[in-house]
Parts: C-alpha cells; structure tokens; sequence
C-alpha cells in the first residue's frame, strides 16, 4: 500500500465517523472501530466499541442538527499501526430546551489505527477541543465589528 493509498484508507475512516454522527447511521461506526477500542473524550473515558457508539449517540442526538468537518489529517505507519491526527469543527444546532443554540467545538483527534480483515479501523481515540463557541442562533455576528482592529488605521 502506497503512502497515498494509506493516507486515502485512513481519511475515509474518519470521515465515515463524521458521516455517522452527521447521518445519525450509527451502523456505520462498525466500519470505524475495532469491537474493543477505546475512546477519551475529553476526559470522558469509554472502552468497547458499544459503549462508545452509545456515548457519541447521546451526545448528537440531543442535537437537532450537526456538521463534523475534517481538516489537515496527517499519518505515521509503523508497521500495522498508524498514528493519525486530524483537525475537526464540529456544529450542533439544538433541539427542545435547547432550540435557538449553537454550539461550535474546535477539536483535534488524535488515533490509533490498526489493520483487521474489514480494513483500518480505530483502536483508540482521544477527543481535545481546544475552542468552545456558542453563537446565539437569533442574530448574525458582526464580522466588521469582530476584526475592527486588524483594519484600524495604524498610528
């Protein structure tokens, strides 16, 4: 397998993650975990492939709507394991109490892939978000007001 077709199977299984929750196709998180692997996420520490899919289920289902958007992935192979690390915005738009709301998580995950009979799947995964930004979904920002200081005359 070349560097680009590994670089290929490993960004589609973390778009497919990103899929699943977007989709709400939690069948799809097979194609992303292996049975036992093991998920912190932030903090939040879950073994097994079942208890993950619960967690991340929960957690999106709250949600009315969600985009998961996946940047800058880069890989190291050593051997049968690869050591992925992608960037990710992820959008939630609430429902119920929290209709109106939007939550926007900046977040790096870090991975553990290993090769099965089904193709690369993840033995672990550590979720860090770096920024949390709600936006209140009733009024747009103002942009002009937000970078002012970057356009200011300069003394």
């Amino acid at each position: 397998m070349t560097d680009a077709e590994l670089h290929h199977a490993i960004s589609t299984v973390i778009h497919r993650y990103s899929r699943a929750m977007d989709d709400r196709d939690w069948g799809l998180m097979d194609d992303a975990f292996t049975p036992d692997a093991v998920a912190d996420f932030g903090g939040y520490a879950i073994e097994g492939r079942a208890a993950i899919v619960k967690f991340v289920r929960g957690a999106i289902e709250c949600c009315e709507r969600t985009q998961h958007q996946n940047s800058n992935i880069e890989i190291e192979r050593d051997g049968d394991v690869v050591r992925a690390r992608c960037k990710v915005a992820a959008w939630h738009t609430g429902k119920g109490a929290t209709q109106g709301q939007i939550y926007l998580a900046l977040a790096t995950y870090d991975d553990e892939f290993v090769r099965t009979p089904a193709g690369w799947r993840m033995r672990r995964r550590a979720e860090r978000t770096h920024i949390d930004v709600w936006l209140d979904g009733s009024r747009p920002g103002d942009l002009a007001a937000f970078f002012a200081a970057a356009f200011a005359p300069s003394s």
